[in-house]
């Protein structure tokens, strides 16, 4: 698996360039506005989406053969993947919250006291981008470039979801008279995520192995 890491590692360095100078700008546009927990989201984003180009780039020009050609088994593909995207997503949100953080203490001078806050915000935009990392492995494997339908369905659900939380929460609209505890809510829906990233994996790992090339 090392070896793979280090494949992909050298892709982004040759792919990733332009990419890494967008964040950037688009880090700063936003810190720009006030709007640092967008800045975090989107940035960790699309990151995490370059990570799952690199199955693209595997498959070209019947590379993927070649790969299965190396002392390497299939399930190790499919968990270089995992790693892959789960590290360089964790390391550039880390980058940006320290840097957004940083822009808020030193730039905007403010006391601190909404970083609690602001800090759970970002900390659940890379919840969900772990689950679309996890959702989107598998479905590239299997459909490849029409994997993208499937994943925007989700997202919307979830985008929908959570826009309702949060205009409940900043500008008290009740739109679902439930009377829930959205603090269990919440801690629900991060131990379901949690248990069909485990199922997206192991789905992944049955689709590589079936896979014939």
């Amino acid at each position: 698996m090392k070896g793979l890491l280090i494949k992909d590692f050298n892709l982004l360095k040759k792919r990733g360039i332009f990419l890494l100078v967008f964040i950037v700008g688009y880090t700063v546009y936003q810190l720009g506005t006030f709007n640092m927990e967008w800045a975090v989201g989107f940035g960790t984003l699309m990151i995490a989406m370059f990570s799952l180009t690199t199955i693209t780039y595997d498959e070209y020009e019947n590379g993927m053969p070649f790969l299965l050609t190396l002392p390497i088994r299939r399930n190790d593909y499919v968990r270089e993947k995992y790693v892959f995207g789960f590290l360089i997503t964790t390391v550039t949100w880390i980058l940006l919250v320290a840097a957004c953080f940083l822009f808020d203490i030193m730039i905007w001078r403010k006391d601190g006291g909404d970083f609690g806050v602001k800090l759970v915000i970002c900390a659940a935009y890379l919840v969900f981008v772990y689950f679309l990392i996890s959702l989107q492995i598998p479905l590239k494997l299997k459909f490849a470039e029409r994997s993208g339908i499937v994943t925007t369905i989700v997202v919307v659900i979830i985008g929908v979801f959570c826009s309702i939380v949060y205009i409940e929460f900043e500008y008290g609209v009740n739109f679902l008279e439930l009377g829930l505890d959205w603090n269990a809510v919440a801690a629900g829906a991060i131990v379901v995520l949690l248990a069909l990233m485990l199922v997206f994996y192991r789905w992944a790992v049955r689709i590589m192995e079936k896979r014939e090339f």
